[in-house]
């Protein structure tokens, strides 16, 4: 485990709250922000690609749900493993 909180973690956990806040279907249980790697491997295995955790939280709810992005992200969470990388959900 890296020390603290990284960026990446940061991102994240605020794109969680902000689908949380957005999407009705989205409860995020599943998505964990903990990074999850090794010191010697860098502080990068996060739940949620940090482009996409910016991607979405720069989007206004509204956005989120008439782009498919909460449904995107709602349908992700059957398919993930808490410790692996989503699908990325923010289409540009």
């Amino acid at each position: 485990m890296c020390p603290g909180i990284s960026r990446h973690e940061l991102a994240c956990e605020e794109a969680k709250a902000h689908l949380m806040a957005c999407c009705p279907g989205f409860s995020g249980a599943m998505l964990s922000c903990d990074d999850t790697s090794d010191e010697l491997m860098g502080c990068d295995d996060v739940g949620l690609d940090l482009a996409d955790a910016r991607c979405l939280t720069g989007r206004s709810c509204e956005v989120l749900v008439e782009s498919g992005a909460c449904a995107r992200a709602e349908a992700s969470l059957d398919t993930l493993p808490t410790t692996s990388p989503w699908t990325p959900v923010c289409l540009p």
